[in-house]
C-alpha cells in the first residue's frame, strides 16, 4: 500500500512506517495510519480485547529503532441459539512491527483505548516532522 499526498513530504512518514511494517496472517487487526500535525496515529480495531492485560506496545531499541504492537484476541464463547454457520472474527495472536524514524524512543509513544469503539490509538510524536527530516 502507497500513502500519496498532492503536497511534497506530506504523508511521507505515514508511507515510510507502512512500507517498514511487518505483519503476520490472522488474527491481526485492522490499521488505519494518518499524519497529525507532526505525528504519526495508528489506529488498531481491537474490539473486545483487554488492553491491559492482552496487549503490549513496546519500543524496540537498536540501531534501527522498532515499534512492536502485539497481543492475542482471546476467543469469548458467546451462548447463541441456533447454529452458528459464519463468524469473521479472526482469534489468537497478533504482532505489527513498523521501523521507526531516527531519535523517536519510548517517551515518543503514547495508547489510549477507546472501550466503547474498541480501537487501539498509538500516538508517535514527532514521527512525521523526524520522517520529513530523514527525506531531506
Amino acid at each position: 500500500m502507497t500513502v500519496t499526498s498532492p503536497s511534497p513530504g506530506g504523508l511521507y512518514a505515514v508511507d515510510a512506517l507502512l512500507r517498514s511494517s511487518t505483519a503476520a496472517q490472522g488474527a491481526d487487526p485492522a490499521l488505519t495510519a494518518a499524519r497529525s500535525g507532526d505525528d504519526v496515529v495508528l489506529r488498531f480495531a481491537l474490539p473486545g480485547v483487554d488492553p491491559d492485560r492482552d496487549v503490549q506496545v513496546r519500543v524496540l531499541p537498536g540501531l534501527v529503532p522498532r515499534l512492536l504492537v502485539e497481543g492475542e484476541r482471546r476467543y469469548r464463547h458467546v451462548e447463541r441459539t441456533g447454529d452458528c454457520v459464519h463468524h469473521e472474527v479472526r482469534h489468537g495472536a497478533f504482532r505489527r512491527t513498523f521501523t521507526l524514524p531516527a531519535g523517536l524512543g519510548p517517551e515518543c509513544v503514547t495508547t489510549t483505548y477507546g472501550a466503547l469503539d474498541g480501537v487501539l490509538t498509538v500516538r508517535l510524536r514527532g514521527a512525521a516532522r523526524a520522517a520529513r527530516g530523514a527525506a531531506g
